[in-house]
């Protein structure tokens, strides 16, 4: 995890290296701006087009073919603007908004132009391109979006900032549906690509405004709204539990132990999930209940069931390429004979229950560990005081703030006007105390989600990354 954020974080300090000068100095000293804008247009485009290499592996598009294409696309826009502040003025306002749509139409351009001919012969990867593209433009339209709230909730008296702040949730809901809706029946990929595109834009934006001493109680305000919406998704999940209670009181099981007894019913009796997917459609059990029974997955010993024990044991998490270990689940429940015990349509009924609340435990809980890490990957948590290991710390955990604070760009971020370091390092711990929040509304999620559902909330979330 810590690995996958390096990459972002030291595109930041490459592109902020380059000193910019004032844009009252005109265009012919802006040279800088433009090479620094080449290369955040050439990363961001690369990001966009790798999301096809990622989640359609069938278009098989190389990396010199993205790189290509991230140039190209990073050339044209920028050759656009240039043109616009040469007819019109400079600096161009709204850059943004003018560079979305033909980026967006450049590197569908260059899709085709690559992949063109594959997409004509295979229907269903046309069908995921479509789809993946209304998500590259949802994503652009976050960023429009989000920049546009910065911008009001600065500009606006702070009496009115709490009423800005309203559109923040409002936004991320309308986001999250948005998504889901576009991602419908592919649910392996729909928590990551919400919380990607989501959660993390919102936990950027309240980090930022976290620094300003006048914005922290607009900012609790969204805390709070965050906190509760969490309450409702713990709702939501007691609504969930309760639906399966009928079987589960019949094969006398607890919650926790139900999650084994559909792993028994999906490994010993594949084709009962199989029946149930064509007869009630549901998509959930084409993507996850297909995990469980794939020839790839480690076993876990199910031998501490309590009650009679079990035939043989199951596959139920992957083992990735270079994972060194993953604690095994010890299940604590048998699942004596439960052909005798319920019916075939309650087996099924208690797959599928089960099925969907695994799925829903996932997505809350890396919802909230989202919450809580990115305003510790934003800020910076101690002085460099204490040796090596601390000053390494502390230098990953706020290196997107001192890249900001000590690069020789400051002077272009608002945050830091008359800023001087005890007062960014005051800004710092208002930043913090919002992930001290987050982290007390994720460690009451874990707990209810132990209490109430399984007892291995933590080794779901790893596994999830």
């Amino acid at each position: 995890m810590l690995a996958t954020l390096l990459p972002p974080l030291a595109a930041v300090a490459f592109v902020d290296m380059f000193p910019l000068q004032p844009v009252e100095l005109g265009l012919e000293h802006s040279t800088m701006i433009w090479v620094r804008g080449f290369f955040v247009g050439a990363i961001e485009a690369y990001a966009l087009s790798g999301q096809f290499r990622h989640y359609i592996p069938e278009l098989q598009i190389s990396r010199w073919a993205l790189i290509l294409t991230a140039t190209a696309a990073s050339i044209v826009i920028h050759g656009i603007v240039l043109c616009l502040v040469i007819l019109l003025w400079y600096p161009l306002p709204f850059t943004l908004l003018w560079l979305s749509g033909p980026w967006i139409v450049i590197l569908a351009l260059a899709l085709k132009f690559f992949r063109g001919n594959y997409l004509r012969e295979h229907a269903e990867v046309q069908h995921k391109v479509r789809r993946l593209s209304l998500i590259t433009v949802a994503q652009t339209s976050t960023i429009l979006v989000y920049t546009t709230l910065n911008v009001l909730f600065v500009r606006v008296p702070i009496k009115w900032q709490p009423f800005v702040a309203l559109f923040v949730p409002i936004f991320k809901i309308t986001q999250k549906n948005v998504l889901c809706r576009i991602l419908l029946g592919n649910d392996d990929v729909k928590p990551e690509m919400v919380i990607f595109n989501v959660e993390i834009s919102n936990a950027f934006f309240i980090s930022s405004n976290m620094q300003r001493e006048a914005s922290i109680n607009t900012s609790i305000l969204l805390i709070l709204l965050d906190m509760v919406q969490m309450l409702v998704s713990l709702c939501d999940l007691n609504l969930m539990i309760k639906s399966m209670e009928r079987v589960t009181e019949k094969l006398k099981l607890s919650t926790d132990n139900a999650v084994t007894a559909a792993v028994t019913i999906a490994t010993k009796s594949p084709e009962l999930w199989r029946q149930q997917r064509s007869a009630t459609g549901n998509r959930l059990l084409q993507s996850k209940a297909a995990l469980l029974i794939m020839p790839s997955f480690r076993r876990l010993s199910l031998s501490s069931i309590s009650g009679a024990s079990l035939a043989s044991t199951v596959r139920v998490v992957p083992m990735k390429a270079g994972t060194s270990r993953i604690l095994p689940i010890e299940c604590s429940a048998k699942i004596p004979h439960l052909n005798d015990r319920a019916t075939v349509q309650e087996q099924g009924l208690l797959l599928e229950k089960v099925l969907q609340i695994m799925f829903f435990t996932e997505f809350v809980l890396l919802t909230e560990f989202i919450e809580v890490f990115t305003p510790v990957l934003y800020s910076k948590c101690t002085q460099l005081r204490l040796g090596y290991l601390d000053i390494l710390l502390t230098c990953f955990a706020g290196f997107y703030l001192i890249v900001l604070f000590w690069w020789p760009n400051r002077k272009f971020y608002p945050q830091f006007d008359g800023l001087d370091e005890a007062q960014f390092w005051k800004n710092i711990r208002n930043t913090l105390m919002y992930g001290l929040m987050e982290m007390g509304s994720f460690a009451l999620l874990i707990f209810m989600i132990y209490r109430t559902t399984h007892k291995h909330p933590l080794q779901q979330l790893a596994y999830t990354h």
